[in-house]
This record gives structure tokens, sequence and C-alpha cells, in this order.
């Protein structure tokens, strides 16, 4: 029960720093808008229109009145469903069919208004436009749908950014823990071999946030999450690894992205989670695999016991309102319980070798070892006993005992070990959204995530080294966002 304490303790710490430390989501590029122009049956434009954007899961609403050229701009709208009303004094009352706003989208919207009673009211369809005159950017949506019904290894999102073209995942990225670590030429696990990729470190069974767009570098990329930074310093990756039930969806813009972002020179993802509705909804969800169904790796061959390779993932996300049309909430759990075996082939000194005797690999072609007094190969391969000990050899002597022997032939890569990595994430997220009036509503969110990876030693004589030991990735991250409406023209 002490771990379920700690973690209803750092809720209730959470909940306090909403009130006073919240980090303030300036840029609000989560957000969308819709703009347009409200016209009579001539074509002229209709001054003092009022335009009205209600949300239709919480039915929030956001009134604009237009300008004297029938203009009007609804911004820094909360994505979703959305039903669009114009009035104005002499014509009919015009509703717009259900627009989905999503991450980022700047939509286009004329309405034109029919002569007759305000209380009459007509259906009008909006239509996307064929060329987009709002923005530069080039970019799509992954949205929830995809997020929730595509497979993910590991339960991570960012895997789906390669549905948007110029994107893809470096070669070897989360290739699973399968490394041939001989002579320096490591897998691109992240997990301690040499030549591992330090991007994709985090999650690096499923590749990590290590994405490509365009050619640049993964470390170019700028990581959003309600608006707000999502950028760990380190390796220039993602900071929260959200659960995939807990996104609404998120945008990938590969080029041009408008001045409010910044900093990338790569891909600019941006990600939002989902909030409360007036309808309960919610998920849970349990992902099991394990070695039964699966072949063994090359680095895993027979003799040799296969992998003992388990993998649990499970989770819940649920969501509704506190008070209907006024306050809501949404809070989501992901843990996982994995067991990730390692294998390969590298190289361990043969038991001749240790004692001075190199004629395997004077045999093998690889020449034999030089006397430095005289330049000299030492006959045979052969180093005398009596000289590895005058020079202080008996420390090196005792270092190579801590290798294991080889357990396969030849000189080299004659060493196949098989190393477990056990890795436990623990996260949840916690969001509410309340609606004092129509000009001001306000939301917090309080994120916590642990991730511990123990990692085996390769040699059971040498338990420290060789990339083993255990690792903590840990992230807290605090948001508060406020949109107030101060006037028809000023947010």
């Amino acid at each position: 029960m002490s771990g379920l304490h700690r973690m209803l303790r750092h809720a209730a710490v959470g909940l306090l720093a909403l009130l006073f430390f919240g980090q303030i989501a300036l840029a609000q590029s989560d957000r969308a808008s819709i703009s347009g122009t409200v016209t009579d049956s001539t074509g002229a434009a209709i001054g003092g229109a009022t335009v009205t954007a209600t949300k239709l899961g919480t039915n929030s609403t956001r009134d604009v009145t237009t300008d004297k050229d029938g203009g009007y701009v609804l911004a820094n709208l909360e994505i979703g469903p959305y039903k669009l009303t114009v009035k104005a004094e002499g014509f009919q009352t015009a509703e717009t069919e259900e627009i989905v706003l999503q991450v980022g989208d700047s939509r286009s919207i004329g309405v034109s208004l029919t002569a007759g009673s305000v209380s009459d009211i007509v259906t009008v369809t909006a239509e996307a436009p064929l060329v987009k005159t709002e923005t530069s950017e080039l970019g799509e949506v992954v949205d929830t749908k995809k997020i929730v019904d595509l497979p993910l290894n590991g339960r991570n999102y960012t895997q789906l950014a390669t549905l948007v073209p110029g994107v893809i995942r470096p070669s070897g990225s989360g290739n699973g823990g399968n490394a041939l670590i001989s002579g320096g030429t490591g897998g691109a696990s992240g997990n301690g071999a040499p030549g591992a990729r330090t991007e994709g470190a985090r999650f690096d069974s499923s590749g990590g946030s290590d994405i490509v767009a365009n050619g640049q570098r993964p470390a170019f990329n700028n990581f959003l999450v309600d608006g707000v930074d999502n950028n760990e310093p380190l390796f220039g990756q993602i900071a929260v690894f959200s659960n995939p039930d807990a996104i609404g969806e998120f945008k990938v813009i590969t080029t041009t992205p408008s001045a409010e972002f910044g900093r990338a020179g790569g891909a600019v993802i941006s990600s939002s989670f989902k909030s409360g509705t007036n309808e309960y909804h919610g998920a849970a969800y349990y992902f099991h695999r394990n070695k039964s169904l699966n072949a063994r790796e090359f680095g895993n061959p027979k003799p040799f016991p296969q992998n003992q390779f388990r993998n649990h993932e499970f989770g819940f996300a649920v969501g509704g309102p506190i008070f209907k049309n006024r306050t809501f909430f949404f809070t989501d759990y992901a843990g996982q319980r994995n067991n990730r075996p390692e294998s390969g082939l590298t190289t361990v000194p043969t038991a001749r070798a240790r004692m001075g005797d190199f004629s395997e690999f004077v045999a093998a072609g690889f020449g034999a070892p030089r006397d430095p007094r005289t330049g000299q190969p030492f006959s045979g391969g052969i180093i005398p006993m009596d000289r590895i000990l005058a020079g202080g050899g008996q420390q090196g002597l005792n270092a190579l005992a801590l290798y294991d022997l080889p357990n396969q032939g030849g000189v080299t890569n004659n060493f196949n070990f098989t190393r477990d990595i056990l890795e436990q994430i623990n996260s949840f997220d916690i969001r509410g959204d309340h609606n004092f009036n129509e000009s001001n509503h306000i939301f917090s969110r309080f994120t916590f995530a642990n991730q511990r990876r123990q990692r085996d030693s390769i040699f059971q004589r040498a338990p420290a080294g060789f990339g083993n030991g255990i690792e903590f990735g840990n992230t807290r991250q605090v948001v508060v966002g406020d949109t107030h409406i101060f006037s028809p023209t000023l947010i």
C-alpha cells in the first residue's frame, strides 16, 4: 500500500501546484481558430452580426460580432466538434453542420444569410476550401481514431508520426534489444552497447521519440503538449510520453511552421490531451506478449536458452462532468512491467590467452605479439609467464579472470551472452476544465511518470560495468491555461 500512498500524495501535491505554480500555456499552439465573412444573398457584407461557436461536447460557447466588412475571427478555440450559429437583424438564423477543429487548425468559413425572421433557422454546409490560404505550413493531424486503433509497440504514440509524408524512423531505431556488440558494432537499441543511439535512449525498445523529418537530425524536432514545451534537454527528445488513450490528437508540421513555434529545424509535433465532456467515457486495456510465439533472435541461437521475453502493458482512461456544462475532469493511468532481454556476441580471452599463450591467434592469422624490448615476435606467440609477472601483471590476470570463458569456438566473437533488462513504468495524468462564464475558461493538468530500468551484466563474474545498472527516467509536468476574453478584439 505504500506505493499507492506515495502516488496519492504526489497527486495531491500536484493539484496544489496547479493552483500556484502552473506553467502558463502562452503560445496555445494546440488550439484552433475559425474566421470568415458574413454576407447577404447578394454578396454584400453584413456588419454587426453575432457569430457563436458552440462546442458540442461541453456546450461551452464563444461569441464575436462581425466588423463593418462582415469579417469575424474566433481565435484560441479548443479542438473538438463545434456548431456555428450566425444571427443578424432582418435575416434568418444560420447554423452550420458539425465542424471538427483539429490541432493548429485555421478554418475559413463564410456564411451567407437570407432575408427573413431571425427565429427561422437555416442549416448551411461548411465546406473545406481546396487551397489553404491562412498558413504556409505543411503538416498533417493524426487523430484519436488512428492513435487508438492502429497497433503501437510499447504504447509509444510518436511511432504514428511516420504516417506523415517526409517523416521516418532512423535505421535501427527501437530494435528491441538485440545487439551484436563485438568490435564496437553496437545495435541502435540504446541498451548500453557501443554505438547505441542516444536520441532513442528513453523508451528505446519502441524507438523513443527518435524521428527524422525531411532529413533533419532527431534532436532538431520540437515537441509540445497542450501548448507548452515538452522537450527533454539531455538528448533533445520528448519529456512526457503520454498515454495514447489520453491524447486527443497530435499534429506534425514538417515545413515552414509559423513564428509562434520557433526552435525547430526539424518537425514540430504538437499534441493535445483529452478533456472531459457532458457524458462519461472510459476505456481500459491490457496487452501481453511473451516468448511462446517468438522466433529466436540472431544473437540467441541454439543450443543457448531462449530469451525470456515478457511484456505487460495495462491502463485506463476515464472522463466526464463534475457539473454539467461547467466543470469537467479527465484522468488516466498507464503501466508497464517488461523484461526485454538483450542477446549478442562479444569477444572474451581464451583460457590459453589469459596465461600469455596466443598461439591460437597466430594459427587464426592474427600474428604473434611482439616483445617491446626487441620488437620481435614472441616465439610461437607465447609470452613467458615471468615476463608477465615481472611488470605487475598479476593485477591484469585478476582483471582477466572477471571475464567469462568462451562458450563457443574461435578467438573472436566467441562468447554468446544474454542479459535481462527489466522495465517498470508508472504514469498518470489528471486534468480539470472549468467554464466560469462565456468569457473565461480555465484548465489545469498534472502529469506524473516514473520509469525504472534494470540492466544485468553480460558477464556473471563481473556484476559492474558493460552498460549494466539501474536507470531512472522520472517526469513531472504541471500546466495551467486560462482563456479570458476581454473584448471582441482582445483575448
